[in-house]
């Protein structure tokens, strides 16, 4: 097992992902934080084999040529943004399941993503490793059970529809 820079602490309540050749696509401009969340999910889901790029143009040619399970992407950078990346993974692969990562989770953001790319779930940037564990491992599980894209709530709830009284 990897030495991590911080604990980590057990992932209580989760059972592990069915066993098997987990692959995942994570695509960030900042080399530490590939660096960590690789160290991280590799270390702590067994199993489990993540494969990282800088770009979107990089990562979309990954897709094509290498199977995942699932896309991690962040949001913001240069080029090509996260919503960008993730809707063109869905023209191109409308099977792989699409997570945003992102320090930038307002509620334009959160419906853009889930509307232009079908976002299946938005994981904040600074989150804790104990619950980034855990967030992955449920969206891996869920995955699991459904082959197609399993449509988890958004970090933030969208706002409440209009009183239907109102528009009476």
């Amino acid at each position: 097992m990897a030495d991590l820079p911080f604990p980590v602490p057990p992932v209580a309540g989760v059972a592990a992902p069915p066993p098997r050749p987990w692959v995942l696509l994570l695509v960030d401009d900042e080399p530490d934080i590939l660096s960590s969340f690789k160290t991280i999910i590799e270390t702590c889901i067994p199993g489990t084999k993540v494969i990282t790029s800088t770009t979107g143009r990089k990562a979309i040619d990954i897709l094509d040529s290498t199977p995942v399970d699932a896309i991690i992407a962040d949001f913001k950078m240069p080029g090509m943004d996260g919503i960008e990346l993730l809707y063109l993974a869905r023209k191109l692969h409308p099977s792989v399941p699409r997570i945003m990562l992102t320090a930038f989770a307002d509620d334009d953001l959160i419906r853009r993503a889930i509307a232009d790319a079908f976002v299946d779930e938005f994981i904040p940037k600074m989150v804790q490793p104990a619950d980034f564990l855990k967030r992955i491992t449920r969206f891996l599980e869920l995955s699991h059970l459904d082959p197609q894209p399993v449509a988890l709530a958004p970090t933030r709830p969208p706002p409440p529809a209009a009183d239907a009284r109102s528009r009476t």
